[in-house]
C-alpha cells in the first residue's frame, strides 16, 4: 500500500510539473504574439523596464509625442531580449524593418535601428540580406548603430 502511495505521489508531481511547463509555454507564445502585434502598430501592451519587459498599465500617464514609435521600439527591444526564442517573429521584424524609419524631428528616434538590433540578437540568418539592403539604401534617416553587425551569426 505504501508503494502505491509513492507511485501516485510521483505521478502527481510529474503531472503538476508538466502542466506548469505547458502553462509557461502558452504564456510565452501569448507574449510573443502580443509583441508581434505591438511591433505592427497594435495595442501597446509591453514596455521596457530595466533589463526586462513588463505589462504596460492601461492608460499609463500622459501620451508622449511619437508614442506609437516608442511602443514599436519597446516591442523590438523585448523581442531582442527573447533572443532565439523569438525566431518565429523574424518575418514580422523584417517587414517592420522595411516599413518603419528612424525619425528625425526634434531628435532621433531609433525605430529602424532597434528593429535591426533585434534581428541581430534573434540570430536568424534569413535577416542578413534585408539588413544589408537597409545599409545600402539611400534613406537619409537610416543611421543604424554599427554594433548590431557584431551580433549576427
Amino acid at each position: 500500500m505504501i508503494m502505491m502511495d509513492k507511485i501516485w505521489l510521483i505521478i502527481s508531481i510529474l503531472f503538476c510539473s508538466f502542466s506548469g511547463a505547458l502553462a509557461f509555454a502558452n504564456e510565452q507564445d501569448d507574449q510573443l504574439n502580443d509583441l508581434v502585434s505591438q511591433l505592427n502598430g497594435g495595442q501597446c501592451k509591453y514596455k521596457i523596464q530595466g533589463n526586462s519587459f513588463v505589462n504596460r498599465p492601461p492608460f499609463s500617464g500622459v501620451l508622449r509625442r511619437n508614442d506609437n514609435e516608442y511602443c514599436i521600439i519597446d516591442a523590438a527591444q523585448a523581442l531582442s531580449m527573447m533572443g532565439p526564442q523569438a525566431r518565429s517573429a523574424v518575418p514580422d521584424l523584417i517587414e517592420a524593418l522595411n516599413k518603419y524609419h528612424n525619425i528625425e524631428a526634434d531628435g532621433g528616434i531609433p525605430v529602424r535601428s532597434e528593429i535591426a538590433l533585434a534581428l541581430g540578437k534573434v540570430g536568424d540568418p534569413s535577416a542578413i540580406k534585408p539588413l544589408i539592403a537597409i545599409l545600402n539604401s539611400d534613406d537619409p534617416a537610416t543611421f543604424l548603430d554599427p554594433t548590431w553587425a557584431i551580433i549576427l551569426p
